[in-house]
């Protein structure tokens, strides 16, 4: 039998082609793969070598600008190196503790503490924050170490739109609001 193909397109081109789509495909799956990865610290550095007493503080969110939904803090912390005072070195096994508070007091505020089992690296201290309404928050990184304890804090405009908790019944939320304002869960 004989088989006919088009001129461009002879069984050595079909060889080619093979590894040419296989190539792509891996190419894909490495990119797309590796975004999971980078999103660790794939976000804005918002404070970047910042003095913390002995400690140097360097802070990544993830999206940015901020928007209601999850935001994924990472937070890195090094301090000088004795053998060589350029060099910084990574600081393990502090407790790393991320605070956001709103301004207008109605809404809750959180605090959750940042280990390493969230960060890709082990070097960092990573966690995830439910934001939940827009506006003006207020970031504390509160770090508690060898050498004391030590803070800085950053505002955080958060955009987009708020994220109802609960039924969609006004009489619900409006309970949710009222335990909220008085503290009550």
């Amino acid at each position: 039998m004989i088989r006919s193909y088009p001129r461009y397109f002879r069984p050595i081109h079909a060889g080619i082609l093979k590894y040419v789509l296989l190539g792509l495909i891996l190419f894909l799956l490495v990119t797309i793969r590796s975004g999971d990865v980078l999103a660790h610290t794939k976000g804005k550095p918002v404070i970047a070598n910042k003095a913390l007493g002995p400690y140097y503080a360097y802070v990544w969110i993830n999206p940015w600008p901020a928007e209601t939904g999850t935001l994924h803090v990472t937070v890195s912390i090094t301090e000088m190196s004795l053998r060589d005072p350029d060099e910084q070195m990574p600081v393990l096994g502090a407790d790393v503790t991320l605070s956001m508070e709103h301004p207008n007091g109605f809404i809750e505020s959180m605090s959750i503490q940042a280990t390493h089992d969230q960060a890709i690296s082990k070097l960092k201290y990573a966690e995830n924050l439910n934001v939940d309404h827009p506006g003006e928050w207020r970031m504390t990184v509160a770090i508690q170490g060898e050498s004391g304890e030590h803070s800085l804090e950053l505002p955080v405009e958060v955009t987009g739109e708020v994220i109802k908790v609960g039924s969609k019944d006004p009489w619900s939320r409006l309970w949710i609001w009222f335990q909220r304002l008085f503290g009550r869960n």
